[in-house]
């Protein structure tokens, strides 16, 4: 075989690999984005759920308990506790706790203002960078890929909007809030329900 037939197999064997290997990191990229996309998608979808459970007990149950049975109070200590049942966002937090020790999804709430019983959290640099990307963005979201016990994962933030006016108006008027009584109106961005799931390939 002369030289000349050599180097033209040898660079068609070159171009076959590098062909295969840029078809496979490709369709690697087109998966990964397409989870990306997928959990995005879910994760939103979660938040709306939540949201709906949240205005169904504000506006149905909160508002019979105080109709028929004022003697009851909203209080984040419910339970075990006489006379108290839970806010509205605090069915949210336990419903989620809930679902977290039961599944690989994992939920998490903060904000840049909060009430006063959680005035000693510490925010991570995660939710710091997810609280200011969130708030600069138009659709409430973003996300990205992290490394958490060894696992790799997504990291979705949603914007949490303040949508019903009892919600106003509680967050203006609690005794435990740390802010003017007219901070919060319709449609603001109150904080961030962050979604943490499993990327599986």
């Amino acid at each position: 075989m002369d030289t000349k037939l050599k180097r033209l197999i040898s660079i068609g064997i070159v171009l076959l690999i590098t062909s295969v290997g840029i078809v496979y990191y490709t369709f690697q990229v087109m998966m990964e984005d397409n989870i990306i996309k997928n959990i995005v998608k879910n994760s939103q979808e979660d938040v709306k759920r939540l949201q709906i459970v949240r205005e169904y007990y504000t506006k149905f149950i909160v508002s019979d308990v105080k109709k028929h049975a004022p003697n009851i109070h909203l209080d984040f200590d419910h339970k075990d506790i006489d006379d108290n049942i839970p806010f509205p966002t605090t069915v949210i937090h336990d419903l989620t706790k809930m679902y977290s020790l039961r599944s690989d999804t994992k939920f998490e709430f903060y904000s840049e203002f909060p009430f006063l019983n959680r005035k000693d959290r510490v925010l991570t640099s995660f939710q710091k960078e997810a609280i200011k990307k969130v708030e600069e963005s138009e659709d409430g979201i973003y996300y990205k890929k992290d490394t958490i016990d060894g696992e790799d994962v997504l990291r979705v933030a949603v914007a949490d909007y303040m949508i019903l006016p009892a919600c106003v108006k509680c967050h203006n008027s609690h005794k435990l809030k740390n802010w003017s009584s007219d901070k919060w109106k319709l449609g603001d961005k109150r904080g961030v329900i962050e979604i943490i799931t499993p990327i599986e390939y």
